[in-house]
């Protein structure tokens, strides 16, 4: 998926539980249809390249209002759910790396997801299908 920002509860150092509860604030926001609350956990200066998971196409938006027209253009009809790790993410010099996978209404997405502070610079997310 893309470079993203913490949801600003989850303070926890463990980097399992640092994604865990990114993707569970994630997908909550999704589910509920939330763009504003979803876009709004990605760092300003952030990028999500998605690789036909959402878009059916090779796409990179930039920034919360890219992550939020997307999200509003695609969300519906991908209706994205299951988030999860695939391997156990690591973390270099205060950014947490992970890789994940995800359902869609009509296929399997993987990803990978960079979590990190505002303060540090972008991280992003990146989708594929």
């Amino acid at each position: 998926m893309t470079d993203i920002l913490e949801h600003p509860s989850d303070h926890v150092t463990d980097p399992q539980q640092r994604v865990d509860a990114w993707l569970r604030d994630f997908e909550a926001a999704l589910a509920a249809r939330d763009v504003e609350v979803a876009a709004g956990m990605f760092a300003t200066d952030s990028f999500w390249r998605d690789l036909v998971s959402f878009t059916w196409n090779l796409k990179t938006v930039e920034g919360r209002d890219g992550v939020a027209g997307m999200l509003r253009e695609r969300l519906d009809d991908t209706d994205p759910s299951g988030f999860r790790t695939t391997d156990t993410p690591t973390e270099d010099d205060g950014v947490v790396s992970a890789w994940i996978a995800f359902e869609t209404a009509v296929g399997r997405g993987e990803g990978h997801l960079r979590l990190g502070d505002e303060a540090r610079g972008p991280c992003s997310p990146r989708s594929r299908s």
